[in-house]
């Protein structure tokens, strides 16, 4: 080796950096997992045991599992049963709002992202597109997942998000502590409660209002809200079901398989209708 030269830095075990092509301006690098011994929902006990009630998640980021977010869990007997079912390559997702105490705000274009890095620092986890936010709930009523602004998005009440190490993300400082995230700033808080901008829709983790066409992404996390709504009034499993049969039917594009909107109704029929927040029970259920 010439004297002058550096030796270069090894790899790390498993991993390999990657560019995202379109994104260079940002110089987004992501690390995924390149060996098919290490699974990524292997990485789920770390998280759980740091607080995080995760749930796995397929490449169409819908949930895999039945109830959706309703089925975090931070036990890890859990995560080792989906595992050992066939879930070891799924993405790693965590339930947001008041069940984890987190607001995520998700900027995914140059532009929005470049807003929030100058207004906010840099993200706690970086994506191929741009990179999520992680502030605390302010605990002083509903903050709704939705699209507020152009190219962000709001992961809050009633929704979900794909973390670290799934594909495409990667923790820049890594797994953000729980008890110490930064206080929601009171721009951000003020936009997210604004009333919705007409024409906006919601993605990943979010949900769609009522009479709005729900977009692949969105239709497990929505109609389980539907469910639960239903749920909360009284309605037993088999109402719920037919409701939800035609919202699949009208609404979702492409509508869900029946199957699986079955297996959201048998979940969601198994909380008591006591008018509980629906995270009551599952923070009960998962311990």
């Amino acid at each position: 080796m010439n004297p002058g030269m550096k030796k270069a830095e090894p790899a790390r075990p498993g991993q390999i950096k990657q560019t995202h092509p379109q994104r260079k301006d940002l110089d987004v690098r992501i690390a995924y997992d390149a060996h098919e011994d290490t699974p990524i929902f292997w990485a789920a006990p770390d998280l759980a045991k740091a607080g995080y009630p995760v749930f796995p998640v397929g490449s169409d980021k819908q949930p895999s599992v039945r109830g959706g977010f309703y089925a975090a869990a931070r036990d890890v007997s859990q995560i080792a049963a989906w595992i050992e079912e066939g879930r070891g390559d799924h993405d790693i997702a965590i339930p947001t709002g008041l069940v984890t105490l987190t607001v995520i705000v998700d900027a995914d274009t140059r532009e929005a992202y470049s807003q929030m890095v100058a207004e906010y620092g840099e993200p706690a986890v970086k994506t191929s597109r741009g990179g999520h936010w992680y502030f605390a709930h302010p605990q002083d009523g509903k903050v709704i997942s939705r699209r507020f602004a152009p190219g962000l998005d709001c992961k809050a009440d009633g929704g979900y998000v794909i973390v670290p190490p799934s594909r495409n993300r990667v923790w820049t400082e890594g797994v953000p502590d729980l008890g110490g995230l930064p206080s929601l700033p009171k721009a951000l808080k003020r936009a997210l409660r604004e009333e919705r901008p007409e024409g906006s829709c919601r993605r990943e983790g979010g949900l769609g209002e009522v009479g709005e066409e729900i977009a692949d992404g969105n239709r497990n996390g929505t109609l389980t809200s539907l469910a639960g709504t239903m749920r909360r009034r009284g309605m037993g499993e088999e109402e719920i079901f037919a409701a939800l049969v035609v919202t699949n039917r009208l609404r979702c594009r492409p509508p869900l398989p029946e199957e699986e909107v079955r297996r959201i109704c048998a979940s969601v029929a198994g909380y008591e209708p006591d008018g509980r927040p629906w995270w009551v029970g599952a923070v009960k259920r998962n311990g």
